[in-house]
């Protein structure tokens, strides 16, 4: 399939390995200052040192900072801040992203709310 063949290109050229995986999480986009658009459900698709993919249904433009918030059971969340790279429809009003990790602005009280207690 095309998608198969464009993945298999862009394996080629990434630096890192990336792992798949399916763990729920919450989507957020930085808007201004300390503010974000509300949280939207999101599964984490795959992770590497440098990225994470994910998909869920909001289409956030390339370049927007987000926050990816990871729960597992049995352990603390996790909030992950990054910059969309790319952002693509997929199917059943789904999209599809790939999120470069980068430290976003020091926001100690932006991140202790997302992660809803005191361990930001």
């Amino acid at each position: 399939s095309v998608e198969s063949a464009n993945d298999s290109v862009g394996a080629v050229n990434r630096r890192h390995h990336r792992y798949p995986t399916k763990q729920p999480g919450m989507l957020y986009e930085l808007l201004k200052g300390t503010q974000t658009c509300g949280g939207v459900a999101c599964v984490v698709t795959d992770l590497c040192v440098a990225g994470v993919g994910v998909k869920c249904r909001r289409m956030i433009p390339a370049g927007r900072c987000v926050f990816v918030k990871i729960e597992k059971a049995g352990m603390p969340a996790k909030l992950l801040d990054g910059v969309v790279r790319q952002c693509r429809y997929e199917d059943r009003g789904m999209h599809h992203m790939g999120v470069q990790l980068e430290a976003a602005p020091h926001l100690p009280g932006l991140r202790k709310r997302l992660l809803g207690s005191d361990h930001a």
